[in-house]
């Protein structure tokens, strides 16, 4: 009886130190996954962990980090491109509540044109929640997503005031967005590339003008609801190399139809979901497009699905409505119109896997 009970105790106490291991071993890879953790709480994708280089406790509080594939730990692995994250305080004064994330940029290895593509989160989103659609981009052409003052949204500000739609608009882009100096897209786009050339080499600022601000005619400005909407916006303002909206406009407005555009309608490209009404994709985003000149009766709207996601050609059509239904809601589709919305540019598909849009049609409408 008592060797069956020391026995019994020997059991225990080997049982408890395997339950010691394996909690040591799951907090060890909770820790590393936390180095990885945008500050949105999204884990960023594993193509993206491989290309981050683990950043030290000094570089979590508050510096900057460059992305570098580890030749011990990765070693299997090529990453197409460097990636630099930055803390949005070490890359605009502006004060820190008037935006979200961290900026995301991205080098490729072998570029395919001298162009940037700029990309601008929806509201309440950082940088972080989009890194399938810019790692899909980063191997062939300079990328970075800038965090900007969408910490409230439009339609929360103007409602259905379509002067203030306009209004805020520009101020968002060249202006003083929600009374402060300098809080715009273009200003922070200036102090990004600045930032960049002063982090990470000369070569960035090929971008900036001898005046200082952002070469646009290089930019390919995009962005995600309203993103979109600034990215339109911009585009109408100044001239720039190609336009491209996902899940936008969704102005409650008609200045995409009262406006002209001091960029070409062939440079103008979109994407919305058949399953958005959200941002309603029949009567705001669809018109905001014929306004733009992206649709007409000689330029067809492309429908994809599963099985169609390469019919989508960019020399006939600049605008594409998916079918294809978002794999995180479980409900029926009319209760999955927001999860629809963002699925256009979100990181909606888990890592390991990745959104469809990722093996050629995001990269066409970017036009890489």
């Amino acid at each position: 009886m008592q060797a069956s009970v020391f026995k019994l105790a020997a059991m225990l106490a080997a049982l408890v130190l395997a339950i010691a291991l394996s909690v040591a071993a799951c907090e060890k890879i909770l820790e590393d996954l936390q180095l990885f953790q945008s500050e949105s709480g999204d884990v960023v994708s594993l193509l993206q962990m491989a290309a981050f280089v683990q950043p030290s406790k000094g570089q979590r509080q508050g510096q900057s980090h460059t992305l570098h594939a580890s030749a011990r730990e990765f070693r299997h692995m090529v990453v197409p491109y460097t990636a630099y994250a930055a803390n949005r305080s070490e890359v605009s004064k502006l004060p820190t509540n008037h935006s979200l994330g961290e900026m995301f940029a991205y080098e490729p290895n072998t570029a395919k044109n001298q162009d940037l593509f700029v990309f601008l989160p929806g509201s309440w989103v950082h940088c972080g929640n989009y890194s399938q659609l810019l790692e899909a981009i980063a191997p062939s052409m300079r990328t970075l997503c800038l965090p900007y003052d969408n910490v409230n949204s439009m339609g929360n500000i103007c409602g259905g005031n379509s002067s203030c739609w306009y209004e805020k608009r520009i101020e968002s882009i060249n202006g003083s967005f929600d009374g402060l100096k300098g809080n715009n897209v273009l200003g922070r786009l200036q102090s990004a590339l600045e930032y960049l050339v002063q982090e990470h080499g000369a070569s960035w600022g090929s971008y900036l003008g001898a005046s200082g601000r952002p070469k646009l005619e290089l930019v390919r400005i995009s962005g995600h609801s309203q993103g979109a909407g600034a990215s339109a916006m911009l585009a109408y303002e100044n001239k720039v190399a190609r336009v491209v909206q996902f899940s936008g406009p969704c102005d409650s407005s008609n200045w995409t139809q009262a406006l002209k555009s001091k960029t070409p309608a062939k440079r103008f490209f979109a994407m919305a979901s058949a399953d958005d009404w959200f941002c309603d994709w029949k009567h705001k985003q669809v018109p905001a497009w014929y306004a733009e000149g992206a649709v007409s009766e000689s330029i067809p709207l492309t429908l994809v699905n599963e099985t169609s996601l390469t019919s989508f050609d960019p020399a006939t059509s600049q605008t594409v409505l998916t079918r294809i239904k978002t794999p995180v809601c479980q409900f029926p589709e009319t209760a999955c119109t927001r999860d629809a919305h963002d699925s256009t540019a979100v990181n909606k598909w888990v890592a390991p896997g990745r959104a469809p849009y990722a093996e050629g049609l995001w990269q066409q409408l970017v036009g890489v």
